[in-house]
């Protein structure tokens, strides 16, 4: 999927009370993103996602590949309710993180997920599998089962996942493999 791959500015304007429901794999403002988002403001949105699949959830963006994100941020509620199969990634900004930066951003989300399969659901982003996230945090709160993590849900094992000047003071709740 190539999916956005342009330059995206909000101008710092708000988008308030989006309302997206859907089961489809990419869930977010943008589902797939390759490209340069800055300054965009999602106020008091409304996002709800249910499947069965391996799937993509962030309110901002599903899925980043390279790419970067700055001064941008997130308010409202994700609801996901998942099937017993699915393999997920969820995020009150980024669902998933491959490679790009997520920097200057914050998000104050309602994260919910229930069902009896979900894991690496962050704060901010899901799963950070590689990538730099500077000067971000999360002040929202998160619930979930496995990998729920204030920031991140669950980040990559090799040195290309970093995390700088960032915190959560968010509550975050879970199973196990839970962190703040």
């Amino acid at each position: 999927s190539s999916g956005f791959t342009g330059a995206f500015n909000g101008n710092n304007y708000e988008i308030s009370n989006l309302y997206i429901r859907k089961s489809s794999d990419y869930l977010g403002l943008f589902g797939y993103s390759t490209g340069v988002i800055s300054n965009v403001k999602l106020v008091d949105v409304n996002m709800i996602g249910f499947g069965s699949d391996v799937w993509w959830r962030g309110i901002l963006v599903a899925r980043q590949v390279g790419g970067s994100i700055t001064n941008s941020s997130t308010t409202g509620t994700l609801l996901v309710d998942t099937g017993p199969t699915a393999a997920l990634y969820i995020g009150g900004l980024i669902g998933h993180m491959k490679d790009g930066s997520l920097t200057n951003s914050y998000s104050l989300a309602h994260i919910i997920v229930t069902g009896s399969s979900n894991e690496r659901i962050g704060g901010l982003v899901g799963f950070q599998e590689s990538g730099i996230i500077s000067s971000c945090y999360f002040g929202g709160d998160v619930n979930g089962r496995v990998s729920v993590g204030g920031l991140v849900g669950h980040q990559g094992q090799t040195l290309s996942a970093t995390i700088i000047n960032s915190y959560s003071d968010g509550v975050v709740s879970g199973v196990s493999q839970v962190g703040g």
